[in-house]
């Protein structure tokens, strides 16, 4: 619709009627002009307004048309209002409610009765009354460090809005500069001071803007700076420290632990435990790496988060100690050349890996003497060097003085090592009761048909007996309990007693075992487990040479078993097949308590293994170095000017049966039914009573001091001749065969006395007997230093073609 030209003043009183009120009109078809009747319109007065709570306040309503329309009033469309929002009566007077409603603001509305109910309205602001809203803050002066919390808290009366803003310096929620607050007042100090340090944090009720409250907030830095405790520390390679840290800056906070900056650390400095880790069960836990580093320090740093964001951090430092080498084992033991050994070295702490490994002073070894693993595993080489010994050592990382070592004597399949020293119970200092020369090695003693084995070192090596003897009490992990069992027909275990010339004896039961001695193994042998059993010695028939001592403890033993590997199968034979009580060898059954002899086939008789080898079974040879006449310390062992490794001497099993035991030009003595020489001839004067060679025995027993013109000890059981004195035997086999042996007797007082700390002597001799009736020349290892002796035995083949159905000796 155009409208009608008219000056400004009117043009704007038109546009104000329109704005109030709309006349409507339209044009017809025929172009006649209806008029329609106009709605009423309504404009409500003041249209906006504030008011205090409690007040009161007149509405009017002008309808422009028509007129006559009756009008209703309403607050927030609920007509008449209500106590919370205020009410207005009919007349448009509206009271305000008590309190400041929340929103504060009301619609007030007038509505025609009208057919399609036109209204107006009107926005009305709801204030406090001036003067009655308050706001409070608490606490209103504080001082705290950075990076900490405040709680705020504000309260707000004269208005049922409780709600208000805060602001930090003016600046709604604060920032980092100055610190933050969030809607609840929690207040998070900045990282640094500001400047200036203090702080105003201000809430203002949000239903009164001009009701506020102000608190003083001054930022300190730490009081206490962040500890960590202990502040240094040494820590063993691979073992723990607990640190923890303390921080005064706030009471809500995490911390976050790092190892030379690296989170957490690593394998390579150490790694400590944070809180959140699923592995971490005590944060702050440091767990040192197992070979130390180097440098060997490390830093440990203790980082704040608060808010997760950091307040600070403290350091301590950590020294990783190197472990002390105390051992190493096993000790003086054997490997066949190819194969592995393990090693273990005794630490502090224990089972330390942070140590050097090494062979013959090269770290880790290599292809001529072995290698070596960081963990002590030995290869052998393929072929053994020549001296066939090795030195394994073990070296703390951190000082080249803390070192244990041992020497490793590399053998053929056929070879196991022999070591001259004191045995398991050491030197006592006392030479009646230190074992001089003794010959030992290790045996594996295996349950039969299994890999369940034990290896037991410091077995006595004896050419004078028959038979493998080991104690109870080093039976662990194969324990005598679960090997097999020899019976009689009535179910009995069989039971043996060994009676030795100087009364002494073992007794116990007799069982089988598989055993293993270097690369040899024999299946199904019977053995006897000294002091296994608790039955009763049979003593009228056991000890027929008198009471002596049981030697059923390595401490009276000398050692913790003994393998017999004389010149038969069996150590009895046939008279025990046959019960014949008066031998060396008499088998026992004890039922009901009361052991008596009992006849025993040779088959469960305790055997020789080396006979039950699959090869190599025919004999021994005793390979032992020449030693000064002065006597030496342990085998092997430096020489005194430290040139060169005497080496360990060899037990080699078979007698011609391989490259490395052949007789040559030994000759061959063969020996009669009781494994002695045919005679022994001294000083023109013939002996039949006995002679033998025997590593058993400790000393030469030759003779007796009336016979030789020597004088016996004073102060022991060996002789003291005034200087050296020559002794020259001349032995014959049962074949016919004779050779000279040129021996010495050294006075034992000076052997002992220059030399206390040493075990092997060839020179080392004692009484055998009191006269001639009953002299015998039991020739003990000093016969056997400095020159090879075979045993064979009995029924096998004889080298030269010698006639030795009852065994041999050949050197």
């Amino acid at each position: 619709m155009r409208l009608q030209n008219g000056s400004s003043a009117r043009l704007a009183t038109l546009l104000t009627v329109i704005a109030g009120a709309m006349f409507l009109a339209s044009c017809g078809s025929s172009g006649t002009t209806v008029t329609e009747i106009a709605l009423p319109v309504i404009t409500v007065s003041p249209a906006t307004a504030s008011l205090p709570a409690g007040g009161v306040l007149q509405f009017t309503a002008t309808v422009v048309s028509p007129t006559s329309t009756t009008l209703t009033w309403s607050v927030n469309n609920i007509l008449g209002g209500s106590p919370t929002l205020g009410t207005i009566s009919a007349a448009g007077l509206y009271t305000a409610p008590a309190t400041v409603p929340s929103p504060s603001t009301v619609t007030i509305k007038a509505t025609s009765s009208a057919e399609t109910n036109p209204s107006g309205s009107a926005i009305l602001a709801i204030t406090a009354p001036a003067g009655k809203v308050d706001v409070s803050v608490s606490p209103a002066a504080s001082s705290i460090s950075t990076g900490a919390l405040l709680q705020f808290t504000a309260g707000v009366n004269g208005t049922s809005n409780t709600s208000v803003l805060w602001t930090v310096n003016g600046v709604a929620g604060g920032n980092s500069t100055l610190g933050t607050i969030n809607s609840t007042g929690l207040f998070t100090a900045p990282s640094t001071v500001p400047s200036p340090a203090t702080v105003t944090v201000v809430a203002t009720s949000v239903a009164e803007a001009s009701a506020s409250s102000a608190a003083i907030v001054t930022i300190t830095a730490p009081a206490t700076q962040v500890s960590v405790s202990p502040g240094s520390t040494s820590v063993w390679a691979g073992s723990t420290a607990q640190f923890t840290a303390t921080y005064t800056g706030a009471t809500n906070y995490t911390v976050q632990w790092s190892v030379n900056g690296v989170l957490g650390g690593n394998s390579s400095v150490g790694i400590i435990c944070n809180l959140g880790v699923a592995t971490c069960t005590s944060p702050g836990l440091f767990t040192a790496p197992a070979i130390s580093p180097s440098p060997a320090t490390a830093t440990i740093t203790a980082t704040i988060l608060v808010n997760n964001n950091s307040a600070g951090s403290g350091s301590a430092s950590v020294t990783l100690t190197p472990p002390v080498v105390e051992g190493i084992g096993p000790t003086d033991t054997s490997v066949v050349v190819g194969t592995p050994q393990q090693l273990a070295a005794t630490t502090i702490p224990a089972n330390s890996l942070d140590v050097k490994w090494w062979v013959n002073g090269v770290n880790g070894g290599n292809a001529t003497v072995g290698t070596i693993t960081s963990s002590g595993l030995y290869t052998a080489p393929s072929s053994a060097p020549s001296p066939a010994t090795v030195v394994v050592g073990v070296t703390g990382q951190g000082d080249t003085a803390d070192i244990a070592s041992t020497t490793l004597t590399l053998t053929a399949a056929n070879a196991a090592p022999l070591f001259v020293n004191f045995g398991p119970n050491g030197n006592t200092g006392n030479p009646n009761t230190a074992y001089y020369n003794g010959v030992f090695t290790s045996v594996k003693v295996c349950l039969q048909g299994t890999i369940t084995c034990q290896t037991i070192p410091d077995i006595l090596v004896d050419t004078g007996s028959v038979g493998l003897r080991v104690l109870n009490s080093q039976l662990t992990t194969v324990p005598a309990s679960e090997l097999g069992t020899i019976k009689d027909s009535a179910g009995n275990q069989v039971q043996e007693c060994v009676q030795f010339g100087d009364t002494s004896y073992v007794w116990g039961p007799v069982l089988i075992a598989d055993v293993a001695i270097a690369g040899e193994k024999a299946t199904s042998v019977p053995i006897q487990v000294i002091g296994g059993n608790t039955f009763p010695v049979p003593a009228s028939s056991c000890l027929g040479l008198g009471t002596g001592p049981s030697l059923d403890t390595a401490a009276a033993l000398g050692a913790n078993g003994i393998l017999g590997v004389g010149n038969t199968v069996q150590d009895c034979g046939p008279n025990c097949a046959a019960g014949q009580t008066f031998s060396s060898y008499p088998y026992y059954v004890c039922p009901i308590y009361v052991c008596q002899a009992a006849a025993v086939p040779v088959v469960q008789q305790v055997s020789n293994p080396v006979a039950y080898f699959t090869k190599d079974n025919n004999g021994v040879e005793i390979l032992l170095p020449s030693i000064p006449a002065t006597g030496a310390p342990l085998l092997p062992y430096t020489n005194a000017a430290g040139t060169g490794l005497i080496p360990a001497g060899l037990l080699l099993f078979g007698v011609g049966t391989e490259s490395n035991n052949a007789v040559g030009n030994a000759t061959v003595y063969a020996t009669d039914s009781n494994g002695n020489f045919a005679k022994v001839v001294y000083n023109g004067v013939t002996y039949t009573s006995g002679g033998f060679l025997d590593t058993g025995s400790n000393a030469l027993y030759v003779s007796d001091p009336a016979t030789l013109g020597i004088p016996n000890c004073s102060d022991n059981s060996y002789y003291c001749p005034a200087s050296t004195f020559p002794l020259s035997l001349t032995n014959y086999g049962t074949n016919g065969t004779s050779g000279t042996a040129a021996l010495s007797i050294a006075n034992a007082d000076t052997l002992f006395g220059t030399n206390p700390s040493f075990a092997a002597f060839n020179n080392l001799a004692g009484a055998s007997g009191t006269g001639l009736s009953t002299d015998y020349f039991d020739l003990g290892l000093p016969f056997f230093f400095g020159r090879p002796v075979f045993v064979g035995i009995a029924g096998t083949t004889v080298p030269n073609n010698a006639s030795a159905p009852n065994g041999y000796f050949a050197y």
